[in-house]
This record gives structure tokens, C-alpha cells and sequence, in this order.
């Protein structure tokens, strides 16, 4: 729920479903600024059927949202 919201954890011993793709981007510190649009640009890209983006905010969710 976006009022009491979890800490998801990426951890490689633990398996997931066969057919889900997990992966973690880090943007360099020097690079915050464009942290929406790397992202932006790497969804369209790289994934074309279906994907799930976690954000802080619901704000940040809208952008994103917006954006793509």
C-alpha cells in the first residue's frame, strides 16, 4: 500500500519465477540529474512487453508514468 510502504531486497540466493527478470540499475552519483531520463531510455529500449519500475514517491511514479 502507498501509505505503508515495504523495502524490496534483490538477493541471489533465493530463486524467482521462472519467466520474471530481475535486474538493478545503479546511477552514478555525477549522473542524478538524468536519473529519469536513463531510465526512461533503458525501458524502451531494452524492454518491449511488460515491465515494473519501483520508485520513492508517488510523484515520481506520475513522471515516470508520464514520461514513458
Amino acid at each position: 500500500s502507498l501509505n505503508r510502504p515495504i523495502r524490496l531486497f534483490i538477493d541471489d540466493n533465493q530463486s524467482v519465477a521462472p519467466y520474471l527478470r530481475q535486474e538493478f540499475i545503479r546511477i552514478r552519483e555525477h549522473r542524478e540529474g538524468d536519473r529519469e531520463a536513463i531510465i526512461a531510455a533503458l525501458i524502451t529500449r531494452t524492454f518491449h512487453d511488460r515491465v515494473i519500475v519501483f520508485a520513492q514517491t508517488k510523484k515520481q511514479c506520475h513522471r515516470m508514468h508520464v514520461m514513458l
